[in-house]
């Protein structure tokens, strides 16, 4: 049966009596040594996988992240004989409504693993609250650096996409590298990124630069001659600027008297900047530190997923369910891992479902070779310096 005809539920708070009572349930079994339980399926019985991700009508990064998802599993069909269940758990990015479901589907029990969240912001409350109850979580687009950071990292949850930090890192290593000292940061107040504009400042520093000014402004906020005007007393050799208004300040920065020739960089929260700019020459020069999304134009993504896609839902606007495709057919491999024999019956060990995630090697994705690090991240994905010159992103000289 096609994953399209299986069970969707959109999980809320007030749903989560009515879903108890519509699906059968999975007894941890009196045997299982598992620390944190096990899902015993019988025969008949289907994997439920959930998914956190936000598939709206405006929720395009989420939507064919789950589309990618439901294709990994059309094509799996099943998984050691049993039927797979997907339940679409609701927005990924909504911080409360995510929290919310988390406590929901943690309570119950009943889900062997969960793909999500879309974002970093639902990803970092509900990691504990899934992880907690031993559910497996593996995102293939939160990218914020504290979700695997080993201080505050859930044990239980994974990054399939690329990790923030090394935008930053790519960054300030290259900054240097061009004879960068000195530089200003402006960073928009969200948690993604101010974990990267920290990331930024601390490695600047330690490559030897020096910070001549730091501003953390409104997430929203897009009038910035205030701070701009405080540079500019004092221009660096370089502003970086971390902020979801990045064509208001590059246009603001560029008409404030001192910085007209100042580098600008940004990491790839202002890679559309270009487009959005009334005066696109206000660009010129500005380096930009991008994720590698080389793999979208070679196989084995082409034919594995990007054909597939474009037939099913047409061409994707995002990378991300690249990632998804990949996490769900690695949770897939761990999950047919656990049958024994011939056996119509499979459990499912909660503790070993994730240590099998995270001794993930080599694992051949659509994304590149798939390697677990120890603290959760399974992308080893490069970034990239580009620099925009004549209005398009190049290579630096």
């Amino acid at each position: 049966m096609s994953v399209r005809r299986l069970l969707i539920i959109t999980l809320a708070c007030a749903m989560v009596v009515t879903w108890q009572a519509s699906i059968a349930t999975a007894k941890p079994a009196s045997s299982c040594t598992d620390p944190a339980g096990c899902i015993v399926l019988g025969p008949g019985e289907a994997v439920r996988l959930g998914t956190l991700l936000v598939t709206g009508e405006l929720g395009a990064l989420g939507r064919e992240s789950a589309q990618a998802v439901e294709l990994a599993m059309e094509t799996r069909g099943n998984l050691a004989g049993h039927a797979i269940q997907l339940v679409h758990l609701g927005d990924g990015c909504n911080a409360g409504l995510a929290t919310t479901t988390a406590e929901a589907v943690a309570a119950d029990g009943l889900l062997v693993a969960v793909l999500g969240a879309t974002c970093s912001g639902a990803s970092i409350p509900v990691a504990p609250i899934l992880g907690g109850a031993g559910i497996t979580t593996i995102t293939p687009s939160s990218t914020n650096a504290q979700l695997t950071d080993p201080a505050l990292r859930d044990p239980f949850f994974f990054r399939f996409a690329y990790n923030d930090q090394y935008a930053s890192d790519e960054l300030a290593s290259f900054l240097i590298g061009d004879g960068a000292s000195t530089a200003a940061t402006v960073v928009g107040d969200h948690p993604s990124l101010l974990a990267t504009g920290q990331r930024f400042a601390d490695e600047f520093v330690a490559a030897g630069g020096t910070l001549a000014n730091e501003f953390v402004v409104g997430s929203s906020q897009d009038d910035f001659s205030s701070e701009l005007a405080a540079i500019a007393s004092d221009a660096p050799d370089v502003i970086v600027f971390i902020t979801f208004q990045s064509a208001a300040f590059v246009t603001q920065a560029r008409d404030t008297p001192g910085l007209e020739t100042t580098m600008l960089a940004s990491t790839e929260v202002a890679q559309d900047v270009v487009a959005q700019l009334v005066e696109p020459t206000d660009a010129e020069g500005l380096v930009l530190s991008l994720p590698d999304f080389g793999f979208l134009e070679e196989e084995p993504y082409l034919s594995t997923l990007g054909a597939p896609f474009n037939d099913s839902f047409g061409e994707p606007t995002f990378p991300y369910h690249a990632y998804a495709f990949d996490a769900a057919n690695r949770l897939m491999d761990a999950i047919e891992s656990f049958q024994q024999g011939n056996s119509q019956k499979l459990t499912i060990p909660r503790t070993a479902l994730r240590d099998a995630i995270a001794a993930t090697a080599d694992y051949p994705g659509v994304t590149g070779s798939v390697t677990c690090d120890p603290n959760g991240d399974c992308n080893g994905q490069l970034f990239v310096i580009r620099v925009v010159e004549g209005g398009v992103l190049v290579e630096p000289s």
